[in-house]
């Protein structure tokens, strides 16, 4: 027998206050600022090697190495994506009331 109900999340039976989206976005904020310092560490742990593999601080020599560039290729979009919630993730949630 296949059930054709869609499934919602608990609160999509009524309708969210603003304190509702707000502590949802103050949740998602700690989440994302969370999940950016662990990748900040752990960027920076590889760099940490990659200078001890170039045998340089310079960053002109550590840019080069594979393994810090691909962190990079990892962290930037982790960078972008808190930078770009924290700039409208205020003005999406006011909006989201009407």
């Amino acid at each position: 027998m296949t059930d054709n109900t869609t499934l919602t999340p608990a609160t999509a039976t009524a309708t969210p206050t603003q304190a509702d989206l707000d502590r949802a976005r103050e949740r998602a904020a700690d989440a994302l600022s969370d999940a950016h310092a662990a990748v900040t560490e752990w960027s920076a742990l590889v760099r940490d090697g990659a200078v001890d593999r170039v045998g340089s601080v310079h960053t002109d020599a550590v840019m080069h190495d594979p393994a810090y560039d691909r962190a990079l290729d990892v962290f930037s979009p982790v960078n972008r994506a808190v930078a770009a919630f924290r700039d409208v993730a205020e003005q999406i949630t006011a909006g989201g009331l009407r």
